[in-house]
């Protein structure tokens, strides 16, 4: 089970978060986020406390910024806000580069493990890719074969060199990115529309979360082998009603392995965010203690590339969690909250509920 210890709360100047990416290297983060019709995007440092380093506004960005990715290089932000694309150098965040695809909306912005292309998809069933060496529009493929439908998500398999992606109809896609039409090879129907995709940082897994996007209806995560695309976990679907209910009705859009491949999470728009192991699929619902934020619920959220910090947002605040090793054995915090554990055993060593022995193997296991 994956353990988090509350850092801080950082402030926001927008009402709603929608969007958020690290770069590479974890020292920035990068924030969409908006208020009314005016949409903000926030860079902020990340190990320099999370101080915020650029405020940029969009005054004509009424559905916010739904897509952020940085490029493996660190050198470029791609931002989609609403049917716009918009390049940003991390020298001195200008704008390098802004086009306007044939989308009616943009779903996903995402470079390519290699750097060389950056891939745009949204409604209409419509794929754009780009050159990142001199932004030259490369091709805009129809590779949807139904009409209304739309590619939701995409996920880059950089040992394969394939691009993988979802639609609205409950079919994923693997594209073969060495061939300069972007040839479908494979083709996978899964009944659920899908929502998100993502894939383990060792690229033998790809988790998608699907369902439809209505809150009164069934959602699930699916994780597939890279190998044979046969799903190996349905997750969800061996629950009670109860923890059925609590989780799936209030799904985040977002799903993401951690750094290290242990966990998948999903978040909420509710106070809850659901991690599994990768070993077992044991799923552990994971609620966010109110007095720690002001937020109501859990969505967008990110890993820290180098696996140190894990940050959800949600209402004018992003709250940053340390994260730390973890005793399966004895289900113990590591990091800051060791020292209130100690004192709340001693207290109540004091009143009578533990002995010397208790009190003794506790400190057994800290050390």
């Amino acid at each position: 089970m994956q353990r988090k210890s509350f850092n801080k709360c950082v402030s926001c100047n927008g009402t709603e978060l929608l969007s958020m990416a690290f770069s590479n290297d974890s020292k920035l983060l990068a924030v969409g986020y908006e208020e009314h019709i005016t949409t903000t995007l926030g860079i902020y440092d990340v190990y320099n406390d999370f101080n915020c380093l650029k405020t940029i506004v969009y005054k004509d960005g009424g559905n916010g910024i739904s897509s952020l990715s940085f490029s493996p290089d660190g050198r470029y932000l791609a931002a989609s806000i609403e049917d716009n694309v918009t390049i940003l150098s991390t020298t001195d965040w200008s704008c390098v580069y802004t086009t306007t695809p044939e989308f009616d909306y943009i779903y996903q912005t995402l470079f390519s493990p290699c750097g060389k292309y950056l891939a745009v998809c949204g409604c209409n069933g419509l794929l754009d890719l780009y050159t990142v060496d001199h932004w030259e529009h490369v091709r805009t493929t129809n590779i949807s074969h139904e009409d209304g439908e739309s590619i939701k998500c995409m996920s880059f398999d950089k040992h394969r060199n394939q691009l993988l992606y979802g639609t609205s109809n409950g079919i994923m896609y693997v594209v073969d990115m060495n061939t300069e039409n972007l040839k479908i090879i494979k083709g996978f129907v899964c009944g659920y529309p899908f929502i998100s995709l993502t894939h383990s940082p060792d690229y033998r897994l790809v988790a998608g979360e699907v369902g439809e996007p209505s809150a009164d209806s069934d959602r699930k995560v699916l994780v597939f082998s890279t190998d044979t695309y046969k799903i190996v976990a349905d997750l969800f679907a061996n629950n009670t009603d109860e923890f059925h209910m609590m989780c799936l009705r209030h799904s985040s859009f977002i799903t993401s392995f951690s750094p290290d491949g242990k966990y998948l999470t999903n978040g909420s728009n509710s106070s809850n965010m659901v991690t599994w192991s990768v070993d077992n699929w044991r799923g552990y619902a994971d609620t966010i203690p109110p007095h720690y934020t002001m937020i109501d619920y859990a969505f967008p959220f990110a890993y820290s590339p180098d696996g140190k910090y894990f940050i959800n947002g949600g209402c004018k605040e992003l709250v940053v969690w340390n994260l730390f090793k973890w005793s399966d054995k004895n289900n113990i915090y590591f990091g800051s909250n060791i020292r209130c554990i100690v004192f709340y055993m001693i207290s109540l060593f004091y009143k009578g509920y533990f002995n010397e022995l208790h009190i003794e193997m506790m400190l057994e296991i800290i050390e």
